[in-house]
C-alpha cells in the first residue's frame, strides 16, 4: 500500500499556516479526493515559527522540534480528520519560500502546485500576491493561486486569458490532463483602444475553433474587453481580467 501511494500524483502546497493557505491547503484536499492526488504540505521556517515553544512541553523540558513543527502536525490531524479518503503528508524545512519551493516543485516528483493567494486586498501583485506571484513565476510546473474569498465547489466553468499565441493550447491541455475538462470555458481576450475591433474579433473567433478541438464536448464562449486608461481599476490587464 505504501508503494501505490508513492505512485500517485502529487500536489505541493506551501503554507505559512495563515487563514489563506488553510484555504489553500482545502482546496487542494479536494482535488485530491475528486482526481486522487497525493497532498504533501510544506511549510518554510519563519520568525515565527522557527523558535522553541516552552509552552507545548508540560515538562519544560528542551525539544528537539521547532514551533512550526508542532503546527504542522495540528495542521496534518485536522485535515486528514475532514479529508480521511486522502494521502497527506506534512513538512518543515529551512529557507525562504520563494527560493525553496521552485527547486523542490519539479516534476515527475509534483504535478501541481498550490498556494493561497491575498488577491487585490493587500496591493501587491493584482492577481496573486507578491510571495505566490514570485513562485510562479520561477515555478516549472503548473500553478493554481486560490484567493481567501474562493468557495471550494466542483469545477464548472473555467477561463483562459489570449493573446492568441500556440502555448496557450499547451497550458489548456495541460489543464485539462491535471483538473479535468470543465462544462463552460470563457476565452478572453484583453485588447487596446487602438487595435482593430474587427480584426480582433475574427482572430477571437478562429481562436475559439482551435480550442473547441481540444475541449469538444463543452460550450466555448469569447470576451472581448479593453483596457481603460482613464480609469485607475481599468488600466491594467489584470484589473480587466479581474
Amino acid at each position: 500500500l505504501k508503494n501505490k501511494s508513492l505512485m500517485k500524483k502529487k500536489i505541493i502546497v506551501p503554507t505559512d499556516f495563515s487563514e489563506n493557505a488553510l484555504l489553500a491547503a482545502k482546496y487542494a484536499c479536494q482535488l485530491a479526493i475528486d482526481k486522487g492526488y497525493h497532498v504533501q504540505l510544506v511549510h518554510c521556517y519563519n520568525s515565527d515559527t522557527s523558535i522553541f515553544d516552552e509552552k507545548l512541553n508540560n515538562n519544560e523540558e528542551i525539544t528537539p522540534l521547532l514551533k512550526g513543527d508542532f503546527i504542522m502536525t495540528e495542521w496534518q490531524d485536522s485535515l486528514q480528520l475532514e479529508y480521511p479518503e486522502i494521502s497527506l503528508e506534512g513538512e518543515c524545512t529551512k529557507g525562504l519560500v520563494s527560493e525553496i519551493i521552485p527547486k523542490v516543485a519539479i516534476a515527475p516528483n509534483y504535478s501541481l502546485l498550490i498556494m493561497g493567494s491575498n488577491g487585490l486586498e493587500e496591493n501587491d501583485s493584482p492577481l496573486f500576491g507578491s510571495t505566490t506571484s514570485q513562485v510562479a513565476s520561477s515555478s516549472r510546473i503548473p500553478v493554481i493561486a486560490v484567493p481567501y474569498y474562493t468557495n471550494i465547489t466542483p469545477l464548472k466553468k473555467a477561463a483562459i486569458l489570449t493573446n492568441f499565441k500556440d502555448d496557450e493550447l499547451d497550458s489548456l491541455k495541460d489543464y485539462v490532463d491535471l483538473l479535468g475538462m470543465p462544462h463552460e470555458l470563457d476565452i478572453i481576450h484583453v485588447y487596446q483602444n487602438s487595435d482593430d475591433i474587427n480584426e480582433v474579433t475574427i482572430k477571437i473567433k478562429n481562436w475559439a475553433t482551435k480550442i473547441q478541438e481540444i475541449t469538444p464536448n463543452i460550450t466555448v464562449n469569447t470576451i472581448l474587453k479593453p483596457i481603460n486608461y482613464s480609469s485607475e481599476s481599468q488600466d491594467t490587464i489584470a484589473e480587466v481580467v479581474n
